[in-house]
Parts: C-alpha cells; sequence; structure tokens
C-alpha cells in the first residue's frame, strides 16, 4: 500500500503549477545573475574581470573543437586544473561566435531548471512531502 501523500499524488494541477514555478525561479535566478548581478555588480572584484562568461572554459572548448587538445590557448600547455564535464556542454554553445556566451548562459539557465525540478522529483521518491521537496527544489534553485 502507497503512503498518502506520495509521488502518486503529484499528479494534481497545483503540483503542476508549483513545479513550473519551480523551474521558472531557478532559470531566471541564474540568468538574472549571468545577465545583471555579476556583471554589472561583481566582475569588479572577480578573476576573470569584464569576461565574466569567460574563465577559461570557453577557450578550453573552443580549442578542443579545432584539434588542440585540453588547452586554454592554441600553443599553451595542457589544462589540469578545470574538470573536463562541464565542456560538452560548453562545447555545444559555439565557442568561437561571437553570441556564444549567451548561448551558453541560456543553456546555463535551462539545465539549472532542470536541476531544481530533479532535486524535487528525488525528494518525494525518497518520501519527502511535496512541500518539504520544493524547498529542497528552491534550496537549489
Amino acid at each position: 500500500m502507497q503512503k498518502m501523500g506520495g509521488p502518486e499524488y503529484d499528479r494534481t494541477p497545483e503540483t503542476y503549477t508549483s513545479i513550473v514555478v519551480l523551474a521558472l525561479v531557478a532559470a531566471v535566478m541564474r540568468w538574472l545573475f549571468c545577465y545583471v548581478i555579476f556583471p554589472s555588480f561583481l566582475s569588479q572584484w572577480s578573476l576573470v574581470g569584464e569576461q565574466y562568461f569567460f574563465d577559461s572554459y570557453r577557450g578550453i572548448a573552443f580549442n578542443l573543437l579545432h584539434g588542440n587538445g585540453y588547452r586554454e590557448t592554441a600553443g599553451g600547455i595542457l589544462i589540469t586544473h578545470r574538470p573536463p564535464g562541464y565542456l560538452p556542454v560548453l562545447m555545444l554553445s559555439f565557442p568561437g561566435a561571437e553570441l556564444s556566451h549567451r548561448v551558453f548562459q541560456f543553456w546555463h539557465g535551462m539545465l539549472g531548471a532542470l536541476a531544481a525540478v530533479s532535486t524535487w522529483k528525488m525528494a518525494r521518491l525518497w518520501g519527502a512531502s511535496h512541500k518539504r521537496a520544493l524547498v529542497a527544489g528552491y534550496c537549489v534553485a
């Protein structure tokens, strides 16, 4: 017998609405940070400065796509301080293109929304109430 309030009760309009709101909040918060907060207020204290979209991953992705290996620059040394799991997503955003950082920031927001909703779903599967699962999702957002 299933517990009352378990995942089988998640198919209500209220639940769908709260999940859509969770996903939208997660995406908008990440886009707000990428497009407004960091470039306007935080980039001056950052190691990447005005290149807030860069942080060397874009250069590594560009060099990988062009056969130069896992390097920041074409003739540079091999990189060991950047984990490689982030790069396949970045490589999909056309790292040599003019607006590639905008494409990547869009995907960053979408993946953030997916992470928040996935957290909610996992919390529900582990037996958390809908409200507690939403809190977990908003913490990830």
